[in-house]
């Protein structure tokens, strides 16, 4: 039983010091795969603090390259969405038009030959609608 508690105790002590133990391992894993670079600067003749300097600077850099492409790819994505939900309202407005003609026509409210030409028009618009949804889908 006391085991337990040990177990429990270390793992409750892990959990509390995660804010500080995840950078403080992220920390010694950058040590152990910059310091091969730095090394070599140095051998080269470059000094201790340049050589860290420059290798700092390197991993900085391609850190932030690989952060502002992945952004990039994120971007289309939120454009498209935004289209999609463009392309929802659309539908709506269309479906909401559909139904309030089709019920001028039921109370006979609607002149027969304007509620024929504009329920093509509706449904035309809810055609290409539907099309441009399904090209998304499919893309």
């Amino acid at each position: 039983m006391k085991a337990w508690g040990i177990i429990a105790l270390v793992v409750a002590g892990l959990y509390w010091l995660q804010a500080v133990l995840i950078p403080l391992a992220l920390a010694v894993l950058l040590t152990f795969l910059l310091s091969p670079v730095v090394s070599t600067l140095r051998r080269r003749g470059l000094g201790r603090v340049p050589s860290v300097l420059v290798t700092a600077l390197l991993a900085i850099s391609i850190l932030g390259a690989g952060a502002w492409a992945s952004t990039r790819s994120l971007k289309p994505a939120a454009e498209e969405q935004a289209h999609r939900k463009r392309l929802d309202a659309r539908r709506e407005r269309l479906f909401a038009e559909l139904t309030a003609i089709e019920q001028q026509h039921r109370d006979h409210t609607i002149d027969p030959e304007r509620y024929a030409v504009r329920r093509k028009e509706l449904v035309a618009a809810l055609e290409r609608v539907y099309a441009e949804l399904d090209g998304e889908a499919a893309a």
